[in-house]
């Protein structure tokens, strides 16, 4: 995305739009929405302070977009969950100061675990990445890491038959490790 449009984005309040958008949007049409605030936050700190500010960390947001409700038949399209797990993956890659709103996403509560066991090898990667950007800067999420034994499902998922899982859940152990 040229610097030009960028600005044009940011004058607009795309951001923020896209993210409201999806409050009206069904659930089968997030993934265009949830592609361009990925596309947005993986190429500008600016697109990851406003996802941020703009709620896109909500806890009931992420949760729709990682989770189907316990009474649908449906799971959620994985290009949606994928989508999810680079946004937060690079806030947490980016700065701690992100922390803060990462856990208060709810995230780190146990949903964690449930995507490291998720049938798609792409989702265990990512959650994987996930993990090791969120041990990145500091022992902040230590405590979830242990309490919902997330830790124990990375060690497991350094022989999962995915190579790019195996990859990233190093990646994982090795950064929480390190503090």
């Amino acid at each position: 995305v040229t610097k030009q449009a960028q600005d044009v984005f940011y004058a607009e309040g795309l951001v923020k739009n896209v993210i409201r958008s999806t409050k009206f949007l069904d659930k089968e049409f997030w993934e265009l929405p949830l592609g361009l605030l990925s596309r947005l936050v993986l190429g500008s700190t600016v697109f990851a302070e406003q996802f941020v500010e703009f709620g896109g960390l909500d806890s009931s947001r992420v949760q729709e977009f990682l989770t189907a409700p316990e009474d649908s038949s449906k799971a959620v399209p994985t290009g949606i969950v994928i989508d999810t797990l680079l946004i937060v993956s690079q806030l947490a890659r980016i700065s701690k100061d992100f922390y803060p709103h990462i856990d208060s996403s709810l995230i780190a509560h146990g949903l964690i675990a449930k995507l490291l066991a998720h049938p798609d090898p792409s989702v265990r990667a990512k959650t994987c990445n996930l993990v090791g950007n969120m041990c990145r800067h500091s022992e902040y999420f230590y405590v979830h890491l242990v309490r919902f034994k997330i830790l124990d499902v990375v060690i497991d998922r350094c022989s999962d038959p995915d190579s790019q899982t195996r990859k990233f859940a190093c990646f994982a152990i090795g950064n929480a490790a390190f503090h």
